[in-house]
């Protein structure tokens, strides 16, 4: 057990997220959220700012786009127009929706629904908070170990070692 967050510890806290108007967009509501120090679980302010915390602190991470989900790439967007898309999916294309398409290289990549608007669907490879500083209330509620399957495939199990 440790009593700090640091590389390859599994980090357990309760969080609570607002953009830069003091709207909350995310909430863990009270059910802590696990994550594994060190392996990309969570956007890199974020982990840079759990670092080296102990249980019971409480702090606020404000997050640059840059650390976040990144700038905002006007030049991510593209449409297309409905007869190409699979006729069993375009009532579930609702805004935010996210799926995954492989690029040039076969890698997947995340893309997002933007919008609906007549003939087209506009997607995006922006995330939706692409752009925007973010705003974390944190609560440390558990630090342990990481076990070593969790450390094999690079994300905590649960949130104790026994689940």
């Amino acid at each position: 057990m440790s009593d700090t967050i640091a590389a390859n510890k599994i980090g357990i806290f309760n969080y609570e997220l607002k953009d830069e108007n003091g709207e909350i967009l995310d909430s863990s509501q009270g059910h802590p959220m696990p994550y594994l120090h060190g392996h990309g679980n969570v956007i890199l302010g974020l982990e840079e700012q759990l670092e080296g915390k102990k249980i019971g602190d409480q702090f606020q991470a404000i997050v640059p786009p840059a650390k976040g989900y990144g700038e905002y790439d006007k030049n991510a967007n593209f449409s297309v127009h409905r007869s190409e898309l699979d006729k069993n999916i375009l009532e579930d294309l609702q805004p935010d929706t996210q799926f995954m398409i492989n690029d040039e290289q076969g890698r997947p990549v995340p893309i997002f629904v933007d919008k609906k608007e007549g003939a087209y669907v506009h997607f995006t490879r922006n995330h939706p908070l692409a752009g925007k500083t973010l705003y974390f209330d944190i609560e440390i509620v558990g630090i342990r170990d990481a076990n070593e399957e969790e450390l094999k495939h690079g994300h905590p199990d649960g949130i104790d070692d026994t689940i």
